[in-house]
Order: C-alpha cells, then structure tokens, then sequence
C-alpha cells in the first residue's frame, strides 16, 4: 500500500476506490481493528456534518462538503446521516440495533430449517430401512 494513503480513510463503505485498494480486514490488523476504524470514521463524519449542517443551505449540500474530506462518496455519507437519524429516533425506521437482531433471527430461521431438512431426510432413511427390515422378515 502506498505511503500517502491513510488506511482510516480507505474503509469509507461505497466508495469504489476503497473496493480496490482497502487490504483484507484479516490481513490489515485483524478484524477488530479495521472495524473499530470503520465505525470512528464513520461517527466523525456523521457528526461533522451535523456540526456544519447550518453553514449550508441544504443538508445534501453540507454531505458534498465533507464526504470528499473523509474520502467517501456523497451518498454513502448520506446513508450515514440517515441511520444516525434513525438510530437516536428524529427519523423513522429501523435502527441498527433492530437490523441486527433481524439478521441474527433471519440466520437462526435459516440454521433450523437446514437442521430440520436434515432431520427428515434421516428420518426418511431410517423408516425406509425399517420397512425393508420388516419385509425381509
């Protein structure tokens, strides 16, 4: 990775430019790290923009402003500010902490219906080698 380039700035989410040269989470420092590093990107842009907000005439404009700063697009910046909305409740929808826990629910749904095809197709087996148990008597 070239000196110049500051890893804090690379893990912006939607950039195409951090797609390209953002090194594996795994690699750079482990997992923890790189997502600690996300996550205070993340936090300091959201509440620049809210800092800034009234020095704008509009709130897209102020997101135009800073994402280029924190090396991110506009939109991506956007759906920052918006899920911080959310979170601290101006903004219906779901918050971050809902998202999670309906993911960890969707993934749980998954994990049993894997489980239970499972359990039928042993239990289909073994009923059928009952039967032929059964017959060859």
């Amino acid at each position: 990775m070239s000196s110049s380039v500051r890893p804090e700035l690379l893990t912006c989410v939607g950039s195409s430019a951090s797609l390209q040269t953002r090194p594996s989470p795994l690699i750079y420092r482990g997992l923890t790290v790189q997502t600690n590093r996300a996550t205070s990107v993340r936090e300091r842009a959201v509440r620049m923009v809210q800092e800034h907000r009234g020095e704008y005439p509009s709130l897209w404009a102020c997101i135009e402003s800073i994402a280029p700063k924190i090396g991110c697009v506009p939109q991506t910046l956007n759906d920052w500010v918006k899920q911080q909305e959310i979170d601290t409740g101006t903004r219906d929808g779901l918050s971050t902490d809902e998202r999670e826990r309906i993911k960890s629910l969707e993934r749980e749904v998954k994990e049993l219906r894997r489980a239970n095809d499972i359990l039928k197709t042993a239990s289909a087996f073994f009923a059928q080698a009952e039967l032929d148990r059964r017959l060859k008597s």
